[in-house]
């Protein structure tokens, strides 16, 4: 068993890929743990053209020593669908989604190597966000200093656990999970506090991720997710976890504040039309 899977689910991005693999053997040739770490790619069904330029890359990485591992799954299953088929595929004690698109920052899995070592439920990782034009619009999902667990960080930065990348989970918790699972968008918020109440977070507190918000493949079902699928995670988790009295305060807070911002639109929509 290896003590990491990196796993990229991908679809028509190849030339994202290959950047980002390109970046992450920098990284994993310098870290001890460099023989017990896996790379697994899942294709989400891409064109021709994009599998042609991932086998090429994916023998050269495999020629160079590197344990690396191509799926092309045979229709489009979804992203759920996909990650799901990941952690079927992976054997890692620890199992670490990475976005084809995200910007990661150099130091990254050293940082991850460390963590590991901590032997919990969960790593999570700092992050700043940005918007559409770059500028930054969240500096750190979370403050070391002043957040102490998922619920502290849930209340700075709301669902920075939907943002796969900044979640390393161990393997054993979470596969289970994904049995019965092929479209629940917002299950890594599930996963993250589920994790966390198992065997705890081990926080990286730099922040080593850039994270586009607004750049989601799911964006026409954004609506659906946040104002109905969210609060319904937070139900559950409410109903699993210990430290009831912050599950249930996060549950309020979000739900006051999505539907603050949903009449505050609703209010300047009105003034405008009668302007």
């Amino acid at each position: 068993m290896k003590i990491l899977s990196i796993c990229l689910p991908t679809y028509n991005r190849s030339e994202k890929v290959i950047k980002q693999l390109k970046f992450l053997l920098s990284e994993i040739k310098g870290l001890k743990i460099k023989n017990d770490i896996e790379i697994i790619i899942s294709d989400n069904c891409s064109l021709e053209s994009h599998q042609v330029a991932l086998d090429e890359a994916v023998k050269n990485v495999k020629n160079n020593g590197f344990d690396i591992t191509y799926n092309k799954n045979i229709s489009n299953v979804g992203l759920i669908g996909n990650l799901k088929i990941l952690s079927e595929l992976s054997t890692g004690e620890y199992i670490w989604f990475v976005g084809d698109d995200d910007k990661l920052y150099p130091g990254i899995l050293s940082s991850l190597e460390n963590s590991i070592s901590n032997n919990k439920g969960m790593i999570f990782i700092n992050h700043e966000g940005t918007d559409e034009k770059g500028e930054v619009i969240l500096q750190q999902a979370f403050k070391h200093d002043e957040h102490n667990d998922l619920f502290d960080v849930f209340r700075h930065s709301k669902t920075s656990m939907m943002f796969i990348t900044a979640c390393v989970y161990k393997r054993e918790i979470v596969a289970p999970l994904f049995k019965n699972e092929n479209e629940r968008l917002t299950i890594p918020l599930f996963l993250s506090f589920k994790c966390e109440e198992v065997s705890g977070v081990s926080f990286v507190k730099d922040v080593l991720i850039e994270n586009k918000r607004g750049d989601i493949s799911w964006r026409e079902d954004a609506r659906v997710v946040f104002y109905y699928n969210v609060p319904m995670e937070l139900i559950k988790i409410v109903g699993f976890s210990k430290k009831k009295h912050k599950a249930l305060f996060i549950l309020f807070q979000y739900i006051f504040s999505i539907f603050s911002r949903a009449f505050y639109k609703l209010f300047n929509a009105l003034i405008n039309k009668f302007r």
